[in-house]
């Protein structure tokens, strides 16, 4: 896999569509993303190698975070337990923000300083500058957060 991309847990995306980009596309086609075993998946970003983010059930308990390329599906598995994702019978799972480097999950709260008082909960967005926004909790409150590389 080239590049690093971000894969969300279960949370709504909006897309908004000017009326240029409108304009450009006239028709599409569709294509089904499978799942690793289980009943659901879901994307929820594209790269510009045209790699797909997102999670698919494994079974009809535990997801996995995935990426979608060249017609092939890779389970990137989780950071410790059943779940990439965030919801398990009605309960809020304790998961941590990520990012995808050479096909490996990396916790994003292993690279700031453990008493932060941050718990990095999800990436929504890296840039060509390698900057990563999200959110998480500081000192129990929900914050929005931007990561800036320092080496």
């Amino acid at each position: 896999m080239v590049g690093r991309s971000i894969v969300r847990p279960a949370l709504a995306v909006v897309v908004v569509m000017t009326a240029a980009w409108a304009a450009f596309a006239q028709s599409y086609k569709v294509t089904a993303i499978p799942t690793l075993g289980g009943p659901t998946g879901q994307a929820f970003g594209i790269n510009a190698s045209g790699q797909v983010s997102g999670f698919s059930a494994v079974t009809s308990s535990s997801a996995h975070a995935s990426i979608y390329a060249n017609g092939k599906l890779t389970d990137l598995g989780t950071l410790g337990g059943e779940y990439s994702a965030t919801v398990k019978g009605g309960q809020t799972l304790n998961y941590h923000a990520f990012v995808v480097t050479g096909g490996k999950l990396q916790d994003l709260n292993r690279l700031i300083p453990a008493n932060s008082g941050w718990v990095l909960q999800e990436a929504t967005g890296i840039n060509d500058a390698g900057q990563i926004v999200g959110y998480g909790t500081f000192r129990k409150q929900l914050r929005g957060f931007l990561l800036t590389p320092t080496k």
